[in-house]
């Protein structure tokens, strides 16, 4: 059972009514179990009496259209789901009353963002984050942030479940941690020429989203976000590598992985040697992204191109999901936003 966390965040806190303020805490997990199924699961609530919980999920975070009341069980197989299609599930405890605690963490598909320069008539271009939150491949958010020549990310630099907007200036990092265009914080770290930034938690299972710098071959970790290397590692090095970093093996730290013209090469226990090598992409404009898009506490492979995601969720280099959101020239990212 894979378990989904954020850095420093468990679950939620959640409170039932009653002669006295309870609280309960529910950490919800989720593992597919067939195509067209998910198996889910949460720790049992130990500190006030409960007679069942209830599974709600839906195609947005929080928008939960459909509800089953499993009984007194900590586990769950949602069926007759459509394959491919983004769901978000959340539990709720009850007791004997009928007293309903709130939602425990969301678990489900990531949203989807683009980075685009917005030209409003005359005058100086803003940078936006084009946020689509339900995967209806429509914008429901922009956010104006960033300026020219700045490289866009995001990241879980903060607790609560959500990825912060981030963008790097010349070895400055300018982070917006409630998405709302304003920066919240800076850090400074790298910043020489050729310097690629990355968001990936090197920290563990739990752990809050660490600022890395690749640098021809080198990748140095700042796990405290105070501009200070914590952790160097050696792979790649190759003009015109795109490195990119995320948990592919599902051990709950992130592995290293180089993109070149195509190939991916996969350092899974980051000692400097690929042990996973397969082929994806390659055509000249592509962008490539690490992300767990079917949930399963695992990386996925993901090639962007104009406009166009593919994403080959059994990392074996053939896309078995697809979709389109963009146009040639954005900047895809991934995160949570809502």
């Amino acid at each position: 059972m894979i378990q989904i966390s954020m850095r420093g965040w468990a679950g939620a806190l959640f409170a039932l009514a009653g002669p006295r303020t309870l609280f309960v805490l529910l950490l919800l997990t989720a593992v597919p179990a067939s195509a067209a199924s998910m198996k889910l699961a949460w720790d049992p609530v130990v500190s006030v009496p409960i007679a069942g919980y209830k599974v709600h999920y839906g195609s947005a975070a929080g928008e939960y259209t459909s509800t089953v009341n499993v009984g007194n069980v900590t586990t769950y197989t949602v069926t007759n789901l459509v394959d491919g299609a983004p769901y978000h599930f959340a539990v709720t405890a009850y007791n004997a009353a009928g007293q309903e605690s709130g939602y425990s963490n969301d678990v489900g598909s990531p949203d989807v963002a683009l980075y685009r320069k917005q030209v409003p008539g005359a005058g100086t271009g803003l940078y936006s984050y084009l946020l689509d939150y339900d995967f209806d491949h429509v914008v429901d958010a922009k956010t104006r942030f960033g300026m020219a020549g700045d490289v866009p990310l995001t990241g879980y630099i903060s607790p609560g479940g959500k990825s912060s907007l981030i963008v790097y200036r010349n070895g400055a990092w300018y982070i917006d941690t409630n998405r709302d265009g304003t920066s919240d914080a800076a850090v400074s770290f790298g910043g020489l020429a050729g310097d690629v930034p990355l968001t990936a938690n090197f920290s563990g299972a739990g752990g809050l989203d660490d600022l890395v710098i690749y640098r021809s071959g080198s990748w140095y970790v700042d796990r405290g976000l105070n501009g200070v290397v914590d952790l160097i590692y050696r792979f790649g090095g190759v003009a015109g590598d795109v490195p990119l970093a995320a948990d592919v093996n599902g051990d709950g730290i992130a592995d290293l992985a180089i993109y070149r013209k195509g190939i991916w090469y996969i350092d899974t226990n980051r000692d400097g040697n690929a042990d996973l090598v397969v082929s994806f992409g390659g055509v000249t404009g592509d962008v490539p992204l690490l992300f767990d898009w079917d949930n399963d506490g695992k990386a996925d492979l993901c090639i962007y191109r104009n406009g166009m995601w593919y994403i080959s969720t059994n990392r074996d280099g053939v896309a078995n999901s697809t979709f389109g959101y963009g146009a040639a020239g954005d900047v895809p990212v991934v995160g949570r936003f809502r």
